[in-house]
């Protein structure tokens, strides 16, 4: 992933409802997950999807996990 992301290209989703499903989200090099796709409030996202959650770039894992990229959208 580059330093390039701009705000605009991000699908803006959010703070994770808590009656929804969302995957868990983890900063880099945390343990593998046990899923192959990531949820955020219920919708279905493939590996590399990005989107901008709770005002943080957020990066779908194959694990499916979401990586926290530590960078404000």
């Amino acid at each position: 992933m580059t330093d390039t992301i701009s705000p605009k290209d991000l699908k803006k989703v959010g703070l994770p409802e808590t009656d929804k499903h969302t995957s868990e989200i983890v900063p880099e090099g945390a343990e593998p997950g046990r899923y192959d796709l990531c949820y955020y409030n219920g919708e279905q996202y493939a590996p590399g999807a990005l989107l901008c959650g709770g005002g943080y770039v957020l990066r779908c894992q194959s694990n499916g996990t979401w990586i926290n990229m530590s960078k404000t959208c």
